[in-house]
């Protein structure tokens, strides 16, 4: 696979050179690029035109970071319709759940308490803390991706702010570490 690339003044976020590369070899470049220099990586639509299309890099660079979000938010949600539709009920009915409710009311709560030998009421307890948890990191994780699709489409032909505002550690951002 080659890779399409800007190099750019790390001061000025202006264009200094824009190349291709085999895949493996964006390394080497970089590490042979002269101090006060960077590298982002572009589509080749937007290099191969005489003039480098960078409003074509920010909307690249903001489907990066959907794509980056969409990862970090992932084991936090569950896969399957079925398994989603299940968990949803679940917190439905957690949400819904007082010592005075009719378990015959409350089917996923029931059965999953019956087979796991804990009441009802801890069991709807543990479904809210879950989902609380999930929805935090689920939330932090959103609002660094609108803040930073938002730098991206602010930073005009600078690709310095551009790069900048891409370096998010997703992972720690879930866990609240950043």
């Amino acid at each position: 696979m080659t890779l399409h690339y800007v190099v750019f003044d790390t001061h000025t976020g202006d264009q200094l050179t824009k190349g291709m590369c085999p895949e493996g070899y964006l390394n080497t470049i970089m590490n042979g690029l002269p101090a006060g220099t960077d590298v982002l990586v572009a589509p080749g639509e937007a290099t191969l035109q005489p003039e480098t299309d960078i409003a074509m890099i920010r909307q690249y660079c903001c489907a990066q970071v959907d794509r980056a979000a969409d990862a970090a938010c992932a084991p936090y949600l569950t896969p399957g319709d079925t398994q989603a539709l299940r968990y949803r009920k679940k917190l439905d009915e957690a949400e819904r759940w007082t010592d005075e409710s009719d378990p015959a009311d409350f089917p996923f709560l029931r059965e999953e308490a019956g087979a796991t030998a804990i009441t009802i009421t801890q069991l709807a307890a543990r479904v809210i803390a879950a989902s609380i948890v999930d929805d935090e990191r689920i939330a932090r994780i959103e609002a660094r991706r609108i803040a930073t699709k938002q730098r991206i489409r602010g930073a005009g032909q600078n690709l310095a702010v551009i790069k900048m505002a891409m370096n998010v550690d997703w992972t720690s951002l879930a866990e609240g570490e950043a």
